[in-house]
């Protein structure tokens, strides 16, 4: 009886960890897509956030949350526009005025 309140016991302290971790995870996000900063610094700021959870929980979920956060991290670098691509499209050179100006 007192092995199941135990393993109860754990299974709670890992279903709060991975709560908190979601949530904080979720918030970062969140305010990396608004204030789209650079890979580096949305990279340190995961960091700073797996760091506070791994203090009060367990290696395997913090590895879990370090997995979700590089995918969330490589995920947002993909959708983000290159930089080339536009500044081309607003170039003044790639669309010139009227073809009888060249004349």
């Amino acid at each position: 009886m007192a092995n199941d309140a135990s393993q109860i016991a754990t299974f709670r302290r890992s279903a709060a960890q991975c709560f908190y971790g979601i949530i904080a995870l979720a918030l970062v996000t969140f305010v990396c897509v608004r204030l789209k900063p650079d890979l580096v610094t949305m990279a340190f700021i995961y960091l700073a956030v797996i760091m506070l959870l791994s203090l009060i929980g367990s290696y395997v979920v913090s590895v879990v949350f370090t997995i979700l956060s590089v995918a969330a991290a490589t995920r947002r670098r993909e959708m983000a526009p290159k930089p080339g691509l536009a500044s081309a499209a607003n170039s003044s050179t790639m669309a010139p005025g009227p073809i009888g100006e060249w004349a």
